[in-house]
């Protein structure tokens, strides 16, 4: 069931909750019994899963073509290194318009006092919901002018109906305008982004960096300790070698030494930008996630390196090796499950070689700058091929294009709005069922002549819940206190109570179950896992307290049916306020899934409930 279906069913949430309230409080987190008091047979947990993709359909004038059915698609998978493909049955086919949807969007909901809830609506929008994302992080200064131009281009680029909202990735990411469809509004928000700091040299290896001491120290060294061979040419007695006493007298093993110390540096910084890009994203994902249909997310970047390679120097040959195909990967699968489409921009448009350029320093290494000069030509190279692949992998995992070597980037932008406008949703179970972590490749066809098929070009066959448990407890954590956005994947709808005992604070929520996972089990009931993530904030926002409940619950059918007809999950939440306690955050995890809802409410002092006598904290709860 789909956001914009089951929205309608807000106010029967409410309605649950205020019955709730009410009545005997819900099992509390963590302590959900079984159904039976006798020893439980082994589980059994069906690891088949649906795959997802959408899939824009274009004629040769590139206008979306409409009214095609499942029978017009077949669907393939590859898995590499295998080049056969294997046919795959259409389990599930939905045409989307994103016009039709936002006619059936229920818009903003009047809630009762003290209710808050995490859902989100079009506002009857008829454009999908396009992201600005301005990367200062990954951007150098001198490229700063052309973010911009090419941000007011490609804000003039868009129709003036689609929604539209900025962020920027700085030191941490920043929200610097909401949805809007405001071009006054936008063009504000652009020009605040864009006075924000940028990284002044985020492509510069150190080798090629001016500012770094090493260069001064390999101006002083004979070329074969500066990592160059000596030059054949040079006239009789000219070696290579400076000309005059070294500087400051920088011996060649300190300079070599200083060098690796730059750039496992230089390692080190890149493995900081790296994540904090990818987290940025992630959080974007969560927060979108609710959003119905695909997203656009135009991230305005010069990139970073997908991989940090050898260096040409044998000095520094293995030094300061990185991947980031792994991390990357996990980042676009999160991307693609909440729709997103991600479609890479590079701002500097049509580039020139570094020393072509007039503020290019050559290294004044006697009778090797030509060899220099080539060297560093290849460097530059190599980091062009590692950016654009870096921005390749986000931009095919989730059914975008990248942008780069453009000058006028309005086609681009044009081409996000139309590809999410219109388009067909087709999911299947994979039949090979071996979710072993290899790549599969998606092969869509059609047997109607003429068609442009545009969608994603394949996943990675992961558990939902990859990587470690501390990973995922570091990525809980985040999501609860770090993000500023709330997670939108899962409906909550909550409000604060009064407590069972003095001295502290009581939540209840709703949570959707058409978002949650109910697995059937050997014995016939249904278990829902679930993990509760609760941080309390100060008036600046500022993290004071987290801490997480589990919630394992096995239903009967007519437990299950109850849940289904109320359209909510009832879970309590018990905290004692730390001083100075402003916000709570209530977040919770599908584990099966990985999806997350948050809802922000404001913290309230009230009078213990009477009507109870003191009670323990509820169990499950981990104080942090």
């Amino acid at each position: 069931m789909r956001h914009w279906q089951f929205a309608r069913q807000l106010l029967a949430v409410s309605i649950f909750l205020g019955s709730v309230f009410a009545q005997t409080p819900p099992t509390t987190a963590g302590s959900a019994q079984p159904t039976s008091s006798s020893p439980q047979p082994p589980t059994f947990q069906s690891k088949t899963r649906l795959v997802t993709v959408e899939v824009v359909a274009r004629d040769h004038h590139g206008q979306p073509v409409h009214g095609l059915t499942a029978a017009d698609f077949q669907v393939f998978e590859q898995i590499e290194p295998k080049r056969d493909q294997h046919p795959q049955k259409i389990a599930v086919f939905h045409p989307v318009d994103m016009a039709a949807i936002a006619a059936q969007d229920i818009g903003k909901q009047q809630l009762a006092p003290g209710v808050y809830t995490n859902l989100v609506t079009m506002d009857k929008h008829p454009l999908p919901p396009t992201i600005l994302l301005i990367d200062g992080l990954n951007t150098d200064s001198k490229s700063q002018l052309q973010v911009h131009r090419q941000t007011i281009q490609m804000l003039a680029s868009l129709p003036g109906d689609t929604p539209v909202a900025v962020f920027l990735l700085g030191r941490g990411l920043t929200m610097i305008q909401n949805f809007t469809t405001d071009p006054e509004v936008l063009k504000a928000a652009l020009h605040k982004a864009h006075s924000a700091e940028s990284n002044a040299n985020t492509q510069l290896e150190p080798q090629d960096d001016p500012t770094k001491l090493s260069l001064t120290a390999n101006d002083s060294l004979p070329a074969d300790l500066a990592g160059l061979a000596p030059n054949a040419n040079a006239p009789a007695g000219g070696n290579a070698t400076v000309k005059g006493p070294p500087p400051n007298n920088i011996m060649p093993g300190v300079a070599v030494s200083l060098e690796r110390f730059e750039r496992e540096n230089y390692a080190s910084d890149m493995d900081t930008r790296v994540r904090d890009t990818l987290e940025a994203l992630r959080a974007i994902a969560r927060h979108v996630a609710g959003y119905a249909g695909r997203k656009n997310l135009l991230w305005i970047s010069s990139s970073f390196p997908i991989a940090i390679t050898p260096n040409a120097n044998p000095n520094l040959e293995f030094y300061g090796l990185r991947n980031y195909q792994g991390q990357m990967t996990e980042v676009a699968r999160a991307l693609a499950d909440a729709k997103v489409a991600i479609y890479p921009v590079d701002p500097r448009g049509v580039q020139t070689q570094a020393m072509f350029q007039p503020d290019f320093r050559t290294p004044e290494f006697s009778g090797v700058t030509g060899q220099y000069s080539n060297q560093q030509l290849d460097r530059e190279n190599q980091s062009r091929v590692d950016r654009k692949q870096s921005m390749e992998v986000l931009a095919d995992e989730t059914g975008g294009t990248v942008c780069v070597e453009d000058n006028d980037l309005g086609d681009c932008v044009k081409k996000a709005v139309n590809d999410s406008s219109s388009f067909y949703e087709i999911a299947y179970y994979p039949d090979s069922g071996n979710w072993d972590g290899k790549f599969h490749k998606i092969i869509v066809k059609s047997n109607k002549s003429g068609l442009h098929l545009g969608y994603r070009n394949g996943y990675y066959a992961q558990g939902q819940a990859t990587g470690d448990q501390k990973s995922r407890d570091r990525e809980l954590q985040e999501a609860t206190c770090d993000d500023f956005l709330v997670s939108t994947s899962v409906l909550i709808v909550a409000r604060q109570i009064p407590a069972d005992q003095k001295g502290k604070a009581k939540y209840y929520m709703g949570i959707h179950p058409a978002m949650l996972t109910f697995t059937r089990q050997s014995d016939g009931s249904r278990e829902l896992v679930l993990k509760i993530g609760v941080c309390s904030f100060d008036k600046s926002g500022k993290p004071l307290q987290f801490m997480e409940q589990a919630v394992d619950s096995k239903l009967t059918d007519k437990q299950f049916a109850g849940i289904q007809a109320q359209h909510g999950v009832p879970e309590a939440i018990v905290l004692d306020p730390a001083p100075g306690i402003a916000t709570v955050r209530l977040l919770v995890q599908d584990v099966e899934t990985g999806k997350m809802g948050s809802v922000n409410l404001p913290y309230t002092e009230m009078v213990a409930s009477a009507s109870t006598t003191a009670t323990p904290a509820p169990p499950g709860q981990t104080p942090h």
